[in-house]
């Protein structure tokens, strides 16, 4: 039978949901709590339009909030596009023009910097933030 990686993390979370799943310095995240972030970002997605083949960018730091949102995306049926945050506005934008990114999960911290390539040109139809 074959599994994807969501699935195989939903079943740890079935089997162990107070278990950590990610550890991020000091904070962490148990599977059940991981399995309840990704599956609410999911039917955000599905609320926002998105759908399979759909590619979905991730503007995150690495983070527990990114692994939800690799996982939520995945959920989604999506394909996620990490975005590092730390990159030229100008390379993240040929980045999300050539991969047709429409859909966006960020952070809060991180919407105004996103502006600078929407003045570039990008075009999103939803932002979802973590």
């Amino acid at each position: 039978m074959k599994y994807l990686l969501h699935h195989l993390v939903a079943q740890s979370a079935m089997r162990d949901a107070d278990r950590v799943a990610v550890v991020d310095g000091e904070r962490s995240i148990s599977y059940g709590d991981l399995e309840m972030s990704t599956n609410r970002l999911a039917h955000l997605l599905h609320d926002l339009g998105v759908r399979a083949e759909d590619r979905v960018g991730i503007y995150l730091d690495k983070s527990v909030e990114a692994i939800v949102g690799i996982y939520g995306v995945m959920k989604a049926g999506a394909a996620y596009v990490p975005l590092d945050p730390s990159a030229p506005a100008s390379r993240l934008g040929y980045i999300a023009a050539d991969c047709g990114i429409t859909t966006l999960v960020t952070a809060m911290d991180k919407a105004t910097a996103w502006a600078e390539l929407a003045a570039a040109g990008v075009r999103l139809r939803h932002g979802a933030r973590e």
